[in-house]
């Protein structure tokens, strides 16, 4: 699974296009497809502001890694061209022990969580009160993933994500003062995103 978080550039509607018909086909060659993009409406927590979330499948780790390999030969302004369309372009992909579907419901508050970890034990622990406090909120996991990798260049590597499902802004909001309370000893790093 890739995990992209993007930013554009102004005016590169027409770049993105040249993009897509010459970069997606080689993509979609070696099983690529992507499963849904969503705008960000807002920054929780991090230092991060991204525009938008997209997801994608590919069949396999392995052809994931060899479409790194074998990119830049095959489009060699690849790089050029995203740096040209994209002001932020960070990615990461996941090997996903099993199939995992789901929907995000667009009349339900929407929010991706990405933790970064500083001490192990720490860390572990804190992951499990996170769970637990979402469960106690009545939030609903709708995907967790962890040892994610990035390519050189595009680094955005959390070594824990999860995007929430809420009722309301307000249930999120109960939920979201008693995450700020929480010990963060064993991290690094937050950024915490509301999907539109």
């Amino acid at each position: 699974m890739d995990l992209l978080l993007i930013s554009f550039n102004d005016n590169a509607d027409e770049l993105y296009n040249e993009y897509r018909q010459k970069a997606l086909p080689i993509a979609a060659e070696m099983s690529f497809k992507i499963q849904g993009i969503k705008g960000i409406d807002q920054t929780v927590q991090g230092n991060l502001q991204p525009q938008s979330m997209l997801i994608a499948k590919w069949d396999n780790l392995s052809v994931r890694e060899r479409f790194i390999d074998e990119i830049d030969e095959r489009l060699p302004d690849l790089h050029d061209r995203r740096r040209a369309i994209w002001s932020y372009f960070g990615l990461t992909y996941f090997e996903m022990p099993e199939d995992v579907s789901f929907a995000i419901d667009n009349t339900k508050h929407t929010v991706v969580t990405a933790y970064w970890k500083e001490d192990e034990a720490k860390f572990g622990h804190f992951v499990s009160q996170f769970k637990k406090k979402v469960k106690k909120h009545k939030g609903k996991s709708l995907m967790s993933a962890d040892n994610g990798k990035s390519p050189f260049g595009y680094h955005y590597q959390p070594d824990y994500i999860e995007i929430t499902e809420w009722d309301s802004a307000e249930a999120f909001e109960k939920f979201y003062n008693e995450n700020l309370k929480m010990d963060v000893e064993g991290l690094s790093q937050v950024h915490q995103f509301v999907l539109k």
